[in-house]
């Protein structure tokens, strides 16, 4: 049996699961913090997920091609980029 996730003949995750998981476990979280009054009740918290997920995405590939050694030098740092959307969406 399969969940459309797994290729049947092989353990292997498909291509896009690890990406997929992490958008739906991040949606899971904020769905937690819309309960604790952490994030706004009107917050699609799947595209916010979403949202963070591309933007850590576009940071990484903007490092990968600057041949830096670390991504701690980018600017601006990931760090301010994330939560600047997270205060936006806050309760």
């Amino acid at each position: 049996m399969t969940d459309g996730l797994l290729l049947r003949s092989s353990p292997t995750p498909r291509p896009g699961f690890h990406s997929r998981y992490t958008r739906l476990t991040a949606a899971l979280h904020f769905d937690l913090a819309k309960e604790r009054r952490e994030v706004a009740r009107d917050i699609d918290t799947a595209l916010l997920s979403h949202n963070l997920y591309a933007l850590y995405f576009a940071f990484m590939i903007r490092w990968l091609r600057s041949g830096e050694p670390s991504p701690d030098r980018r600017q601006p740092p990931l760090r301010q980029m994330l939560e600047l959307h997270l205060r936006s969406v806050a309760a």
